[in-house]
């Protein structure tokens, strides 16, 4: 095995097959400590001279952050990892006042490539909190966020796959309550337009994002994707992307908002709470769009509210399908918010959503486009002439769908809810349910209907990366492990990787059962396996002998996995030194 320390001569090796060439040698990693008592050019300094696996951890205290990283490369599966002690403790606070075209983000990264940024307090750093330039599998975790634009901006052709997991971001309360001047017009296109932003945005990009487990608070959207200049259509810079198990309380414009063109995009497992327009999608061309088991209300004490969806077309329209699926909204608005909010896109697969309006007499939709499709819903108010009149909703419902208790976030179905087993199986996009249908509403016997797992979709124009595999689900049932991957994968390579799950200080053998026939689905079989939540993040850990391989000879990436997944040289390891 070869044994590498210093790989400062290697650095003219293209970043991705470099990451590949490291993924097979044994890396000797190291920690480096930063204090806050350092000069900011030595701690520069240090983090630009990380090597692949190695942590730079920063000690308790505030920094004024600035840091640049150029040309910085991690390897595949073996990042480089920028830590705080917590996020409470690592503090960076760039003492800069919001502005349009400032330049102090607490980390701004230039043709960088598998870099962690972790375990941080980000304030007053303007305009961006974190941006990256040429920039790929770049992941921001475990941060508590304050203000800035955009908690991070991507923005380079070559800059590709990001992750945002279990951050806290908060712009201003006054973008949401428009105090002080903060109307919706200032933030938007006026002297507070600072703010209009996203928690994660690309300005031509090659896509490739996953969005999950944040909680987003007071900010003017949540989701704001593929930043276009002059409104030319890009169609690389919304694809393949995974927004899911975020809560959004309070956002004083759009929720989820693609802009001109997006591709394979999942909107799935989100809580919404107030927001004026929880789904914009006015035109966009591309496709296809999955929004499927969301919740979102609006409270009593909340007077922006408008829509649940705008959607319109007139220049560009979709011309692949927008899913609309087991979702539950209760709101006291309109599900289209006024006439002037004009339904016009193509496409539309609405079904088994269930729809509560508290202070309206109308399902609210009063325009529609060509090829689209309703049916199996649930309102509580009757649906519209324009749709009945055309066939749809024949098996729809007029009545409350009984959630349990929406003002305090529970959408799971009462005992006597008309809407178990009364939705449509769609078999090619809902992975399971009980009974004899799935039910009405985002909610299936109690848990989250889970829709179909993501998978890569080549874009329409050529991308400047090889796409790696990833584990995009899992799901536990008794003593059967079942694993989504991204692409389809080389079954002799799963069956020659040994596999062990790790909880805690146990470790389970697992065995291979079965690969899918279309080869995205593996099934392991254990003894005595933990319990874990079903399709969602756990505290185990997946072993392997050897990564394993698609069927284009790609290695498995451990890049925003849904379960983390390391080399079994590690599990050797804690045996010698338990």
């Amino acid at each position: 095995m070869i044994q590498i320390r210093s790989m400062r001569s290697w650095r003219w090796v293209l970043p991705a097959l470099f990451g590949l060439l490291l993924s097979d040698m044994q890396i000797i990693a190291g920690t480096t400590r930063v204090e806050p008592s350092m000069e900011h050019e030595h701690i520069v300094k240090i983090l630009n001279a990380a090597q692949a696996g190695d942590t730079v951890l920063f000690a308790e205290g505030t920094y004024s952050g600035a840091y640049r990283l150029e040309n910085l490369h991690g390897g595949v599966n073996l990042p480089v990892v920028i830590r705080g002690v917590t996020s409470e403790q690592s503090i960076i606070d760039g003492d800069t006042k919001p502005g349009m075209g400032l330049q102090h983000q607490a980390f701004t990264l230039e043709g960088c490539s598998w870099i962690v940024i972790e375990q941080f307090t980000i304030k007053n750093c303007w305009t961006d909190l974190v941006q990256a330039e040429n920039t790929s599998y770049l992941s921001l975790r475990l941060c508590d966020l304050y203000g800035g634009k955009r908690a991070l901006f991507a923005k380079g052709r070559d800059s590709h796959h990001f992750l945002v997991e279990q951050c806290n971001w908060q712009q201003d309360e006054r973008v949401w309550t428009h105090a002080d001047g903060y109307s919706w017009d200032e933030v938007h296109h006026g002297i507070h337009k600072h703010y209009n932003g996203s928690l994660f945005q690309g300005s031509e990009i090659s896509g490739g994002f996953v969005l999950r487990d944040n909680q987003i608070r007071n900010t003017f959207n949540a989701f704001r994707l593929s930043q276009i200049n002059d409104g030319a259509s890009d169609p690389l810079a919304c694809t393949n992307g995974e927004i899911y198990r975020n809560t959004i309380h309070n956002t004083s414009d759009n929720v989820l908002e693609p802009e001109v063109h997006a591709l394979n995009l999942h909107f799935y497992h989100n809580t919404m709470v107030n927001g004026h327009a929880f789904v914009s999608i006015t035109e966009v061309q591309g496709g296809e769009i999955y929004i499927y088991g969301n919740t979102a209300i609006s409270m009593p004490d909340s007077e922006d509210g408008w829509t649940i969806f705008k959607i319109s077309s007139g220049r560009d329209s979709l011309n692949r399908p927008l899913y609309i699926f087991n979702n539950s909204w209760q709101v006291d608005f309109d599900m289209i918010g006024s006439p002037r909010n004009v339904w016009e896109n193509s496409h539309i697969r609405h079904f088994n959503n269930a729809c509560v309006s508290v202070a309206s007499d109308s399902f609210g939709i009063y325009n529609i486009g060509d090829d689209n499709r309703f049916d199996y819903d649930c309102s509580n108010v009757p649906f519209p002439a324009l749709l009945t009149s055309k066939g749809f909703e024949k098996k729809g419902m007029v009545a409350d769908p009984m959630f349990r208790d929406p003002l305090a976030g529970d959408f799971i179905l009462q005992k006597e809810s008309p809407c178990i087993d009364k939705g449509k199986k769609a078999k090619n996009l809902i992975l399971d349910y009980h009974g004899k249908r799935p039910d009405i509403g985002a909610y299936d016997n109690g848990a989250l209907i889970q829709g179909l797992p993501f998978r890569y979709r080549v874009p329409d124009a050529k991308v400047p990366y090889r796409e790696l595999p990833r584990i995009t689900r899992m799901h536990m049932e008794d003593d059967k492990l079942s694993i989504w991957f991204s692409l389809p994968m080389d079954g002799f390579s799963l069956k020659l990787t040994d596999k062990w799950l790790k909880h805690g200080n146990q470790l389970y053998p697992l065995e291979y059962k079965a690969l899918s026939d279309d080869l995205y689905c593996l099934t392991l079989k254990g003894k005595d396996l933990p319990a874990a939540d079903s399709f969602g993040l756990s505290t185990m850990e997946l072993k392997l002998s050897q990564w394993p391989k698609d069927l284009q000879g790609r290695r498995l990436s451990s890049w925003a996995s849904e379960i983390q997944v390391s080399l079994y040289k590690d599990l050797v390891d804690e045996k010698r030194n338990p």
